[in-house]
């Protein structure tokens, strides 16, 4: 199902945060080609405290509450409470100079897993579910959401 153009800048920002994931476990892997290990965490974490944080934000302010049903929504703060944890420890380690490979790769396959599933169950059963005046109701206030995120 094509996405619906409320739900395509959230869709941008997963397609660039499984990038990252990619790159993460190519990384930790010793994939031949891969960046440096190193680099790959920062340019991960530049990302994450630039973009994903406010993505989170408002996917749980916006969406969450158009869920259809309670457990869905309750996985994806959950996993979105994960997430924020164990990126703020990796960036701990980092800072201290550490090592944090395994981290790593357990979030980059974390943070995969949480897109596709809302990618391929959540953000299908909102566009399968809502009439369209609700997704451009949708897609209006995360205009307005990413507007003032981005003002000073």
């Amino acid at each position: 199902m094509k996405r619906h153009p409320a739900l395509q800048p959230l869709s941008r920002e997963h397609h660039s945060l499984l990038h990252h994931a990619r790159e993460i476990r190519w990384a930790v892997e010793g994939t031949p080609h891969a960046s440096p290990v190193g680099e790959v965490i920062q340019a991960f974490l530049d990302d994450w405290y630039q973009v994903a944080l406010a993505h989170f934000q408002e996917e749980e302010e916006i969406l969450l509450p158009l869920a259809t049903e309670q457990a869905l929504a309750t996985r994806i703060r959950a996993e979105h409470e994960w997430l924020r944890h164990e990126v703020a420890r990796l960036a701990q380690e980092v800072e201290q100079q550490e090592a944090p490979y395994e981290r790593a790769r357990r979030i980059a396959q974390g943070l995969h897993d949480h897109i596709r599933f809302e990618e391929r169950v959540f953000f299908q059963q909102l566009q399968a579910l809502l009439p369209d005046a609700e997704l451009l109701e949708l897609g209006a206030r995360s205009r307005l959401f990413r507007a003032h995120r981005h003002s000073p």
